[in-house]
């Protein structure tokens, strides 16, 4: 719906590495029981098959140290990396 706006919103994924990674990720922070760390990750693959279908997401990041790199660079830095103005 946002999209046949007017608005010029940008539709930004942000992934994790892989799947692993993510799982590895949700672990190590121990913050979540079992049931609920399931249920995130169910839903993590569901979110990732979007990660590239056509005309879905302007940008795709891969966050491989994302947290670092946005101190370095303001977000507008992230979206030209993306080719998104």
């Amino acid at each position: 719906m946002v999209k046949k706006t007017n608005l010029n919103a940008v539709f930004v994924f942000v992934a994790p590495p892989s799947y692993e990674e993510l799982e590895r990720r949700l672990r190590g922070r121990g913050t979540e029981n079992e049931e609920t760390l399931k249920t995130r990750l169910a839903n993590a693959q569901g979110e990732l098959a979007y990660m590239y279908e056509p005309r879905f997401f302007d940008c795709v990041i891969i966050n491989d140290g994302l947290v670092a790199w946005t101190r370095q660079r303001p977000v507008k830095g992230a979206l030209r990396a993306c080719k998104v103005s």
